[in-house]
């Protein structure tokens, strides 16, 4: 469970396994410790990295965000880990994260995994969110999920993160409406066909629209986030698909040789 200063801010990682980095980004006033389930399956192939996003966590408390903090951070902790590149995985708007990286630094995004993605903010998903991030609104038993996520002082995490995400810098920062069709990392999406005012199904569509090298996969009746509601399911997709892409990228240097 390693810390350092990232970009000025203490941040906490888990790092578990070896192989392929995989990089697993969580969702929106969660942390890290949401994706620590999947360690021991995933570690059997790749090295997992799950960090704790600036604010939210064990990573630093912080009451003002720049809108690129979270991608810059990401970038800086690839750097401060010696890595290239990686596979990237978010959840959320942990796939907000990972898209927006892919399109900053395109050299970063060996691939991408998207669970549930959001290409921009919308009336009714911002709704929704709003309501479930008011913290005079938290029921109790989502106080005590926030404990155990943030530990006591969950009520400043969910306070501030309402702050940041209601930031007009820091949505338009994240409308991958446009940028994503920049984006050629292969990408899998991955959602539940569950209604889901947050994480609108078309998102997913028009991410399989606009990604040049994507995938799609729709799961039937399963909640829109399929990670927590079908890990076993997503381990294998998972696993077909880098295998797949790996085969496809070994495979293309002997085809341009023998063309060449």
């Amino acid at each position: 469970m390693p810390d350092a200063l990232i970009n000025g801010y203490a941040h906490h990682w888990e790092d578990a396994g070896s192989g392929e980095p995989l990089i697993m980004v969580h969702g929106a006033a969660s942390s890290g410790k949401t994706l620590v389930p999947h360690i021991p399956e995933l570690s059997k192939t790749y090295r997992l990295i799950i960090p704790d996003l600036r604010g939210m966590g064990r990573s630093a408390r912080v009451d003002s965000l720049p809108p690129s903090a979270w991608v810059d951070d990401l970038k800086a902790l690839m750097a401060h880990l010696g890595l290239a590149s990686a596979h990237l995985l978010g959840s959320s708007l942990g796939a907000r994260i990972v898209l927006r990286t892919a399109l900053d630094s395109p050299q970063l995004a060996r691939t991408l995994i998207l669970d549930a993605a959001i290409i921009a903010n919308e009336e009714a998903g911002n709704r929704a969110l709003n309501e479930r991030f008011d913290v005079n609104k938290v029921a109790p038993d989502r106080q005590e999920y926030f404990r155990d996520l943030h530990g006591d002082d969950w009520a400043t995490v969910v306070v501030n993160f309402f702050k940041f995400r209601n930031q007009p810098e820091l949505q338009a920062y994240f409308d991958l409406r446009e940028g994503s069709k920049r984006i050629m990392a292969p990408t899998l999406i991955m959602r539940g066909d569950e209604h889901d005012p947050t994480h609108p199904l078309r998102h997913s569509i028009e991410l399989r629209e606009n990604l040049a090298d994507s995938w799609l996969w729709i799961r039937p009746n399963a909640p829109a986030r399929l990670l927590p509601s079908q890990p076993a399911e997503c381990y294998a997709a998972i696993r077909g698909f880098l295998g797949a892409v790996g085969e496809r990228q070994a495979a293309a240097p002997s085809a341009g040789t023998a063309h060449g």
